[in-house]
């Protein structure tokens, strides 16, 4: 609870402060519950789709999985993406119902479908998937932050006048009641835009609030889900490199390698098991001029055999005989 007090005393706690999108009240455990889960599902749809876009796939098989995963609202739907986090952030052991239209796509669904003997029950067990729970932590930390920061920019709103000799003037009750009338006086004159006066030795200034502290935090909270998740910072603030030379290269291979464990862990299992066929990762781009050197050094040397080979293209992403 924040009080200021000039006179008599407000609340500056009531009502709802929204800062970057999100409404925020100073004590309320449910709002800083549905900030964390709603946060924790959201970068989760966001690291399982950057997930799906390695997979090797062919274009049938593109189109229903890319029309699987998504959530619809017109009409209202839900995609493997959406149950995936859901069961990510609650760290569950749950059950996925896949029901299949017309197109090849699936809609999902985490209870049976009634009379519906078609329907493909699909097992995710999360409950030793650690990694949730401090994602958790790290969310609850940045909604600690907002809401501080959020207090601090109402506290803008707030204006402190300085007064000549306060202190006589509070110790006695009837110069008291009139001081507060001149406050509050002073107060309407500020509303409504109109002219308000001090006396000449007082003063009158709006309290300031430093954003940057707070900015520091959330920065930090974004460091820390980089370590947890292995994704870079920028996937998550959305800032590209800082400097001119960046090319993006770094990043690139930082967020291939978070997906392809992302893919290998949770993806692929639950495709494999829904459309029953062993789904591969495309390689990076970016390490197909290291595959070419590496190929023209295994054409000129006698020492490199044809195993040799096939591991290095495995290394690659490529399978096969």
């Amino acid at each position: 609870m924040v009080d200021i007090s000039i006179g008599k005393t407000e609340k500056l706690t009531s009502g709802t402060v929204e800062v970057a999108g999100f409404s925020t009240r100073t004590s309320a455990l449910q709002e800083k519950m549905e900030f964390i889960r709603s946060m924790q599902q959201t970068i989760y749809e966001r690291i399982l789709t950057s997930a799906l876009s390695i997979l090797s796939m062919t274009e049938s098989e593109s189109n229903s999985v890319t029309l699987s995963s998504a959530n619809k609202y017109a009409p209202y739907s839900e995609g493997f993406i959406y149950h995936l986090a859901k069961a990510i952030r609650t760290g569950a052991q749950t059950k996925i119902y896949a029901v299949k239209l017309s197109d090849g796509s699936y809609l999902f669904t985490d209870s049976k479908p009634k009379n519906d003997t078609s329907s493909i029950e699909l097992d995710t067990d999360f409950t030793k998937f650690t990694e949730s729970r401090m994602v958790c932590g790290i969310f609850a930390m940045m909604f600690d932050c907002i809401n501080s920061a959020a207090k601090g920019i109402k506290l803008t709103e707030t204006i402190l006048v300085k007064m000549e000799k306060l202190t006589d003037q509070v110790a006695e009750k009837r110069t008291l009641k009139a001081l507060n009338d001149q406050i509050s006086q002073f107060e309407e004159s500020f509303r409504g835009g109109k002219v308000a006066y001090v006396s000449g030795n007082s003063d009158v200034g709006i309290v300031g609030f430093d954003v940057d502290p707070s900015t520091k935090i959330i920065t930090f909270c974004f460091s820390l889900l980089s370590i947890v998740t292995g994704y870079p910072v920028e996937f998550f603030d959305g800032v590209g490199g800082s400097s001119l030379s960046d090319t993006g290269a770094s990043t690139e291979k930082a967020i291939y390698r978070a997906d392809k464990r992302y893919a290998n862990q949770i993806l692929i299992p639950f495709l494999n098991e829904l459309y029953g066929k062993n789904f591969n990762l495309n390689p990076l781009i970016s390490d197909l001029s290291d595959l070419a050197t590496a190929l023209t050094l295994a054409e000129t040397s006698d020492s490199i055999g044809q195993n040799d080979i096939k591991r290095l293209l495995t290394q690659f992403g490529f399978t096969g005989k």
